[in-house]
């Protein structure tokens, strides 16, 4: 079983300080999670009477297992809050001097074991989801998954050691101490498995296919009117959408059907529920949709100085700065005038942190890219001297992209987008064939890619770039008819009980980041 092993280790020796920033990021998230329950974790367990210390234990467990269950572990992976309390806690309640020490010693190796169980399952590609709801809920520590990918590329793990490492992980605290990232024993004694189908296979399938399923919601439908005429934009206003985001015309607004009323109500009093990211989309939702969101500037101060490291922008105060979080930040103070005023950043770090991502420039960094260049054309707008960025062209247009591992159609987008933010006259004509090539092997029946209204509207955008013209009219009017299926947000449904907007995290960024998206998207043909 040695091979499981180096593979463990190897996995320990390249991502170590990864890891241990994974456990220290969701530590953080789940004291938060906890706060927002009410509970004083600074208090002494002493200090309490006896109900009410239980009481407390309880929902300390309740708030972790609630935690892993919105981030995608199914129920029948978790023990129970009973169980819990009983083996963490009444067995060892001396150790413990307040209810924060119960959750940073009782219940470490316990979230620390399913993390690393997460990350086993990452590498044998039986739960991917997960990791990327840890992604999408900026609970990973920087370029995290570029680096397990590399790992995993560079492993060319073999189906007998997946076998095993499925074993392994099933039992991981026999074997191993996820905290420590050390083993508990010299070798490995693991049995081949027996193939078998068992209830916990299915739930796990069950449990996959819905999490999938949570872009994919089809809100009620309306149908492509004939006489809609499809309209050509300049790319260059497309871009200038990400600068300021415009008021859309009534022929949009009046086919979108949003519960404005009751998300401005969930704003107001849900702020746990804003990070920038959904701050950006919510105000500039609500400025394209031609409504007001009511929120006073000092109710977006304080949630902006959460998500502050060093003057910069990050997705948490212990989080490292990143382009995209700094575009999301500096969009939102510059949207409410805040920019050149607010003390919660430097505007000059930020310019400078900025520069630095492009120095050197890695034309591969896709994503980062392009927010990094969009960001200093917002600091350019609020008065700051940028250079010139030409020198990118050179490096940008040697790029392979569609033989990049791991692209997206999507990526397109961000790429062309790069080279329009540094020379807006650049010409796309040779990469229109391709690419229209590509998408058409990619589109599912139903006129979308991958189920996802984001990566549709995305597609569709990527064309305005690419200056489509009328013989693209036809994948056109199938991306356009995908989504207008789906022009209903923030209307719960009932189908989907565990991923409800207003209660579930991830939903409620998903339908945001939809909606966003989507509006961007109808800007440019209605």
């Amino acid at each position: 079983m040695e091979d499981l092993k180096t593979l463990i280790s190897n996995l320990v020796d390249a991502l170590k300080e990864e890891i241990k920033e994974l456990y220290k990021i969701y530590e953080l998230y789940l004291s938060d999670l906890i706060l927002s329950k009410n509970v004083n974790v600074s208090i002494n367990i002493d200090s309490c009477i006896e109900k009410d210390a239980t009481n407390n234990i309880l929902s300390i467990i309740a708030a972790t297992n609630s935690a892993l269950i919105t981030i995608g572990l199914p129920k029948s992976k978790l023990t129970s809050d009973r169980k819990i309390y009983q083996e963490f806690y009444e067995q060892n309640k001396s150790q413990y001097t307040n209810f924060l020490s119960f959750l940073q010693l009782g219940l470490k190796e316990y979230i620390n074991k399913h993390l690393f169980t997460i990350i086993l399952e990452y590498l044998m590609e039986s739960d991917t989801k997960i990791i990327e709801n840890l992604d999408l809920f900026d609970l990973l520590p920087y370029d995290f998954r570029n680096k397990l990918n590399r790992f995993k590329n560079n492993s060319n793990i073999s189906g007998k050691v997946i076998n095993h490492l499925g074993i392994f992980s099933s039992d991981l605290l026999s074997y191993f101490n996820p905290s420590d990232l050390t083993f508990k024993v010299d070798y490995l004694q693991i049995e081949d498995p027996i193939e078998s189908l068992s209830e916990e296979d299915i739930l796990k399938e069950l449990q996959e296919a819905r999490q999938e399923n949570i872009e994919a919601i089809s809100h009620s439908s309306n149908e492509v009117s004939s006489d809609l005429m499809l309209k050509k934009k300049k790319s260059s206003s497309l871009l200038n959408y990400f600068v300021s985001i415009p008021k859309l015309n009534q022929s949009i607004t009046s086919k979108i059907n949003v519960n404005l009323k009751k998300l401005r109500k969930f704003i107001i009093s849900s702020p746990e529920f804003l990070d920038l990211e959904n701050l950006y989309y919510t105000i500039n939702i609500f400025k394209m949709l031609g409504e007001e969101l009511q929120v006073e500037p000092g109710y977006v101060e304080n949630i902006v100085s959460n998500f502050i490291s060093g003057k910069l922008f990050s997705t948490g105060r212990y989080h490292k700065p990143s382009p995209i979080s700094i575009y999301h930040g500096l969009s939102v103070l510059s949207e409410l005038d805040l920019l050149n005023s607010s003390d919660l950043v430097d505007l000059l770090d930020i310019e400078m942190f900025l520069e630095n991502e492009l120095s050197p420039f890695i034309p591969e960094k896709i994503t980062l890219n392009f927010y990094t260049l969009l960001s200093l054309k917002l600091l350019k707008k609020s008065g700051g001297i940028i250079t010139d960025k030409s020198y990118l062209i050179d490096p940008l247009i040697k790029l392979d992209l569609f033989n990049l591992e791991r692209y997206k159609s999507s990526d397109l987008f961000y790429y062309l987008g790069s080279l329009k933010l540094v020379d807006d006259t650049f010409d796309f004509t040779n990469l229109q064939s391709r690419y229209l090539t590509l998408l058409e092997e990619k589109k599912l029946p139903d006129g979308s890619f991958n189920g996802s209204t984001t990566e549709t509207a995305r597609i569709l955008l990527t064309l305005v770039l690419l200056n489509s013209s009328g013989k693209e009219i036809s994948i056109i009017s199938e991306l356009l008819k995908f989504l207008n299926q789906n022009l209903s947000f923030f209307i719960e449904n009932q189908d989907f009980d565990d991923f409800k907007c207003f209660s579930n995290k991830i939903a409620f960024k998903i339908e945001l980041r939809m909606l966003f998206w989507m509006l961007i998207a109808l800007s440019q043909y209605f």
